[in-house]
């Protein structure tokens, strides 16, 4: 709260409830018997106690941590999507692995839309996938990206920095994932532009996609950053962005009910501040 000098950037930072947050620092303040904010209309400032508790906090919070992991069980799953490894996410949650050897975090892959059902049914305690409205989650955005076409490296749209979607008007294009929440945002973004794709193929596998994009299948429509990475991979291919799309968001989750062991705090602490 100091650093941020909102409770709800705050609160957003440490991935909690503006609510959760106030009642933890009421709490904090009766038990110390003096007030640490002055609280106004906007922003919040620290009284004279609070910067004293400022001050001792990282000694006290890096000795609780230590205390948490080695006491607590040990094991954390963390359910992610395929598109997860082509992001900076990945070596996030690299760095936390590497940092804290006591913790096993185990990571289960998923198709985007069974993230919510391993969260509410204990299977993952937390997962990175792309957010798609869910109420029974809790979640922070870590990053966001957007639609963008892999194609063959000779066609001509790879001259352009960007292309209309228009120009794929009636012209035949690759999709991940069928009847997913990902390719509904992209028939949106087809329509909002007058125009329609004549979809001839919808797998799962990126690979595949590829593949037959390299040879000559039609058009893939992506995630920026999957596009981009499958273009390194292959110099017989090229990504370019659409002028015309949206945002999509990806982000940390919880189930909204769910009391986190610590090393799930840990690690969702970690990777917000990372934003």
């Amino acid at each position: 709260v100091a650093r941020e000098g909102s409770f709800t950037r705050a609160a957003e930072t440490l991935f909690l409830s503006q609510s959760s947050l106030s009642k933890q620092i009421h709490k904090l303040e009766v038990e110390l018997g003096c007030p640490l904010f002055t609280r106004g209309r906007g922003d919040v400032a620290l009284t004279e106690a609070g910067e004293q508790v400022v001050r001792a906090a990282p000694g006290i919070l890096g000795t609780w941590n230590t205390l948490c992991a080695s006491l607590a069980r040990r094991e954390l799953t963390l359910a992610v999507t395929p598109a997860f490894s082509h992001y900076a996410l990945a070596g996030r949650v690299a760095d936390f692995s590497r940092d804290h050897p006591e913790i096993r975090l185990q990571m289960a892959e998923c198709e985007n839309a069974e993230v919510p059902r391993l969260l509410t049914t204990g299977r993952a305690e937390l997962a990175i996938f792309r957010l798609e409205g869910d109420r029974t989650l809790r979640t922070h955005v870590l990053c966001t990206d957007e639609l963008a076409l892999l194609l063959p490296r000779d066609h001509p749209c790879t001259k352009e920095s960007a292309v209309s979607l228009t120009r794929f008007h009636r012209e035949r294009v690759l999709l991940l994932g069928g009847g997913t929440h990902l390719q509904s945002l992209i028939f949106q973004c087809f329509a909002r532009a007058g125009a329609e794709p004549v979809v001839c193929f919808e797998g799962s596998n990126a690979d595949t996609i590829r593949e037959l994009v390299a040879q000559g299948a039609g058009a893939a429509i992506l995630l920026g950053q999957v596009a981009r990475s499958l273009a390194r991979q292959d110099s017989r291919l090229a990504a370019v962005p659409f002028l015309e799309t949206r945002p999509v968001e990806f982000g940390l989750a919880a189930c909204r009910n769910a009391i986190l062991t610590p090393q799930a705090r840990m690690l969702g602490q970690f990777l917000v501040s990372g934003v």
